[in-house]
């Protein structure tokens, strides 16, 4: 039986966990997690070259899990992850854009997500 080891790289008051923990934990594949690192739906801290996970990724991990099985595309769960996060200084025309962009989005129309791309 394979437990999960804690990253010791954390704050003595915090936990991390790897990319690998994140995908053995939570039954993702490696391809999710860089994919959404990618759209900025699920950025994590970055030690050297390793994505660490702290209990903050881990909770929003979560909602973007529940989302995307409720039917969500990554785009609108960026979209929603976006405007969760108005109360942070941000102009207000990328505000009121954002708040279009989740109306279009709810009203289901067609919204163009890119590709996952691999390098060859």
């Amino acid at each position: 039986m394979h437990t999960r080891t804690m990253l010791s790289i954390a704050p003595s008051n915090t936990q991390a966990l790897s990319i690998g923990e994140v995908v053995e934990t939570y039954g993702l594949t490696f391809d999710q997690l860089r994919y959404w690192d990618r759209l900025g739906i699920l950025v994590p801290e970055r030690v050297g070259n390793q994505r660490v996970y702290y209990r903050d990724h881990l909770e929003q991990l979560a909602t973007i899990q529940r989302l995307l099985s409720g039917g969500w595309t990554p785009l609108k769960v960026k979209l929603w992850l976006q405007l969760q996060n108005l109360d942070k200084p941000r102009s207000t025309s990328t505000t009121l854009a954002l708040e279009n962009a989740l109306r279009v989005a709810k009203r289901g129309d067609v919204i163009r997500e890119p590709l996952p791309t691999k390098n060859y």
